[in-house]
């Protein structure tokens, strides 16, 4: 759960009321940060220490150190979402994000997302919520998707995003690929389908009102 100020805006704006949404999100991270505790302290798995690709600048005293370590850091951080920009304009050109997404299709369907919902959904993961949910607004205001799909998405989105780009820096820092990436998206997927199964028993025109 990370830049809820911004995201939790967008998704609002697709329909889904904001504070339901983010008690889900804030939820959903914290059990799942327990379960990955619970799995590490019971196996002794990644209990070796970390050793990041990437590690900040050692701190430094007096303020034009501080302010030389900050803009490196800065910079750095720069130079690495400008190179996972290029990326993904090179998966765009090369035809690979549409192959992607069409690949991950019978992945979302296990979350109970169906029909045009699909595309979006799978842009919103790959890329981010500003991309997949500005869609979803779009989309959604023109009734081409029901409101029991814009939820679902949204909560599937909410869970799992942008996973290219938070996995490659958070690889960086040090973490662990299986639990950021596949545990992510596994946990996003039976959240996402326990939600289906429970608003499947809520008629369509009960379900997450349009926010405007």
């Amino acid at each position: 759960a990370h830049a809820l100020p911004i995201e939790q805006q967008i998704i609002r704006r697709a329909g889904p009321a904001l504070l339901p949404t983010t008690a889900l999100r804030l939820a959903g991270g914290l059990l799942y940060a327990a379960g990955l505790h619970a799995v590490f302290k019971a196996t002794g798995w990644l209990a070796r220490p970390v050793a990041p690709t990437w590690q900040p600048m050692a701190e430094s005293t007096g303020w034009a150190g501080f302010f030389m370590a900050l803009g490196e850091t800065l910079a750095m951080m720069f130079l690495i979402l400008t190179a996972l920009v290029w990326l993904l304009e090179a998966l765009k050109a090369w035809g690979l994000m549409a192959w992607l997404q069409r690949g991950l299709a019978p992945v979302l369907r296990l979350a109970g997302i169906r029909g045009e919902a699909l595309q979006l959904t799978a842009i919103g993961m790959l890329l981010g919520i500003s991309y997949g949910g500005g869609l979803l607004i779009r989309e959604a205001r023109a009734g081409h998707i029901g409101r029991r799909q814009v939820l679902l998405s949204c909560i599937f989105m909410g869970f799992a995003h942008s996973l290219i780009e938070d996995t490659l820096i958070m690889v960086s820092l040090g973490a662990d690929a299986v639990a950021i990436l596949a545990g992510r998206l596994l946990f996003a997927i039976a959240a996402t389908a326990v939600v289906a199964a429970v608003l499947a028993r809520v008629p369509e025109r009960q379900v997450a009102p349009s926010q405007g």
